[in-house]
């Protein structure tokens, strides 16, 4: 599964207000890995109010301020959790050239899940959506056909996009960036980060497996990560490249190029031949609970 954000897989922000990336807090997303099981994406990612098959199935990104260590709260699939998968729990690594533009217009289909969607052949890539706050209080909602996240942040809180066909990175080089439309409200203003990731900002199978806090516990499965983080994995030495957007009421079309996304480490630049991981995270709540709606559709890689 890809966590394109939770995994690791795409992700490019807004065309109204691009902030630096030290603006804000920023909390880390998941990536566009390969789905595994939902035991495996529970114990990657916080605990969702989805179902736990739902969940990314990556390792968490690095790079939040005030993550564990400073860095990244999750490292589940580069680019999401599993919702609902079906293909192979454990994929090859690689995918083949990104040649369909459109990801997804999030059009809720008649007995389909209401909280999350699922990409088929006729998507850029298979795959589907996730969510995550471990308190419960954020939702997800498909029923208006667009991808619909409201409620109150008041843990590390974000969504992103996750693949089960094949295990990233996926080569998106055909395409110039990556487009949405977004509007709603964050309390206070605050940007929407987005972020997308690529396999020299991605923390290494090898480097996470080395350093486990219990040596007992299983390997993470092998990923096409670069990273080996300085000092721990949430250090932000391994970092998604990202841009801030300003949220409006009314719909704006996000349009952004592979060069608008800054701020990676190792790396500073998103890679575009390597994505591992698309996703968006809401800025940290710190001691203040703060509410948030948001709808994003028509989800697509820029067509040259």
């Amino acid at each position: 599964m890809l966590l394109l954000g939770c995994n690791e897989i795409f992700g490019i922000p807004d065309a109204p207000q691009l902030l630096p990336p030290e603006a804000a807090a920023l909390e880390p997303g998941l990536s566009l890995a390969s789905a595994g099981s939902p035991d495996e994406q529970a114990a990657a990612l916080p605990s969702a109010e989805e179902d736990a098959a739902n969940l990314p199935l990556g390792l968490v990104p690095g790079g939040a301020p005030d993550a564990p260590d400073g860095g990244s709260p999750i490292d589940a699939p580069t680019l999401p959790p599993d919702a609902d998968v079906t293909g192979d729990p454990n994929p090859l690594l690689g995918c083949a050239p990104l040649t369909q533009p459109s990801i997804s217009d999030f059009t809720n289909s008649p007995g389909g899940s209401a909280s999350s969607v699922s990409f088929g052949m006729d998507a850029a890539f298979q795959g589907g959506t996730y969510f995550y706050s471990s308190s419960g209080s954020l939702s997800s909602s498909m029923v208006e056909d667009n991808w619909h996240l409201s409620g109150t942040v008041d843990t590390n809180s974000g969504f992103g996009l996750y693949s089960n066909a094949c295990q990233p990175p996926f080569d998106s080089a055909a395409f110039l960036g990556i487009a949405f439309n977004l509007w709603g409200h964050i309390d206070g203003d605050q940007p929407l980060v987005f972020f997308v990731e690529s396999a020299a900002q991605q923390v290494s199978s090898s480097w996470v497996n080395a350093n486990k806090a219990d040596p007992a516990d299983p390997d993470a499965p092998p990923n096409s990560g670069r990273c080996s983080p300085a000092t721990s994995r949430y250090d932000g030495s391994c970092r998604e490249p990202r841009v801030l957007l300003t949220v409006t009421s009314e719909p704006v079309a996000v349009v952004l190029p592979w060069a608008d996304f800054v701020g990676g480490s190792p790396e500073a630049a998103v890679d575009p031949r390597e994505l591992t991981a698309i996703a968006w995270s809401l800025p940290a709540p710190g001691d203040t609970p703060y509410g948030v709606d948001l709808h994003i559709d028509d989800l697509r890689f820029v067509v040259p």
